[in-house]
């Protein structure tokens, strides 16, 4: 998988570059948290638009959001597709992750 990490505020936002789905190796991801955590206290994943959310996938970033939310971290989603968004919302991720739209919408909220 092809992730880019960047600093923005206080949030690290962890660009997924390949499409999350079934075949979709996410153990990197979770390890790119895991490193990360040392230093940083809030993410935001940044998924494709061709990402899907997979149950392994769900159960992995549930286990990134436990490890973030017991140091007192937040995280966030951006730009899950419409799929996705639906089943955030319904297993009610979106109580507990924020969700934006896009990187603009969450660069503005987060100023």
């Amino acid at each position: 998988m092809n992730i880019e990490a960047e600093k923005f505020r206080n949030y690290l936002v962890v660009r997924v570059k390949d499409d999350l789905n079934f075949d979709t190796n996410i153990v990197e991801l979770r390890q790119v948290i895991e490193d990360s955590l040392e230093h940083e206290k809030n993410f935001a994943i940044s998924l494709t638009k061709n990402s899907f959310l997979s149950s392994m996938t769900i159960g992995t970033i549930l286990q990134c959001y436990g490890m973030i939310h017991e140091r007192g971290g937040k995280m966030a989603f951006i730009h899950p597709n419409e799929g996705d968004s639906d089943l955030l919302e319904t297993l009610s991720f979106t109580c507990i992750i924020e969700t934006y739209r896009s990187e603009e919408e969450f660069f503005k909220v987060n100023m």
